[in-house]
């Protein structure tokens, strides 16, 4: 019987930051005679920070200041009144308009020079891309970094009931996120971490690949998009929309006529290709004549072992031919007559 965790009510953003401002806080020196193993942990936290931009931690930390929701920055963390670690918090949300720019700039008004500033972009729940972080100036902190952090802290002995409980919060979302590898396909539909652990995956086997949540009126799902392939028509892509994979096309033409004759001639040229390579693609239930189309549906892309657990490897197998299938495609321009 698990014992309750307060991390499993406290579910916002804020209470994460506020763990990680209580973290932060026990590197000030004279609490190593309160409790010598946070201070510990904590001095490793902030060497972990600097790591990441390839700094090295000061010698000796002589002073500590740490602000939450100052300028409306989720953490800053001053050490010896020289650096200041600036920390982006996120969950479940990404970054988005601008923020982390702005919140660089706000840090550097404040007189700091822009070398001993120290951006992190902390993220507990999984994230597809982090290339706009980085430009940003930005190191990604990763759940698993942050496993890595605490782990060290219970190594050293630490038995804080805080501490311990927001370690087994991140253990128990790592857990559903690997679900994927011993839960029957059918029961990721209630987990939906499972997909995403299923899509990291996939992402990493195609060496390519992009993943998101999307919302639609039928009450949304996980995403995954990859094999995108210019064509006169427009742009071909691979989309898993969990349980279904489809091959997309995007069009330019503003006029729907001259939309629904490109998805016409392209999906006549799929068929017949596809014919002798997967017959379960078919035809969607109902045709689009939007800027994006679905041009062809395959329901039973998953592969699955006798206990009805993902084979990862047919399943790979899978996903590859229909990638080889769209980028050996040849679409020709239809000929004009009078």
């Amino acid at each position: 019987m698990k014992n309750p965790n307060i991390f499993f009510y406290a579910t916002s953003e804020l209470s994460q930051d506020a763990f990680i401002c209580w973290l932060l806080d026990w590197a000030r020196p004279e609490l190593a005679q309160v409790d010598g193993l946070l201070n510990s942990c904590a001095k490793y936290l902030i060497g972990r920070f600097f790591a990441k931009h390839g700094l090295r931690i000061p010698d000796s930390i002589k002073t500590v200041n740490v602000r939450r929701q100052a300028s409306n920055i989720d953490v800053l963390c001053e050490v010896n009144g020289e650096y200041v670690i600036l920390i982006e918090d996120k969950t479940a949300t990404k970054n988005h308009s601008g923020q982390l720019l702005r919140y660089l700039e706000k840090v550097q008004a404040m007189g700091v020079d822009r070398e001993k500033v120290v951006p992190i972009y902390l993220k507990t729940f999984d994230q597809s891309c982090y290339k706009k972080v980085n430009e940003d100036g930005y190191k990604e902190f990763v759940r698993e970094d942050l496993i890595e952090v605490l782990n060290f802290g219970i190594g050293l002995g630490v038995t804080n009931a805080i501490f311990t409980d927001f370690y087994e919060h991140l253990c128990g979302i790592s857990e559903r996120v690997d679900s994927y590898l011993t839960e029957p396909v059918e029961g990721w539909s209630r987990k939906p971490l499972a997909w995403v652990g299923f899509y990291k995956w996939a992402q990493k086997s195609l060496g390519s690949g992009t993943w998101d949540y999307v919302a639609n009126p039928s009450g949304g799902f996980m995403g995954f998009w990859w094999a995108f392939q210019e064509t006169a028509f427009g742009k071909l892509y691979l989309q898993l929309e969990e349980n279904r994979l489809c091959i997309k096309i995007k069009v330019d033409a503003q006029n729907g006529t001259e939309r629904r004759k490109t998805r016409t001639i392209v999906f006549d040229a799929l068929k017949k290709q596809l014919a002798d390579i997967d017959s379960r693609f078919a035809r969607p239930a109902r045709f689009g004549s939007g800027k994006y189309m679905t041009l062809l549906v395959c329901e039973g892309y998953l592969k699955a072992d006798g206990n009805g657990v993902v084979d990862l490897e047919s399943t790979l197998v899978g996903l590859k031919r229909a990638e080889a299938a769209l980028k050996d495609l040849h679409l020709t321009e239809p000929s004009c007559t009078e």
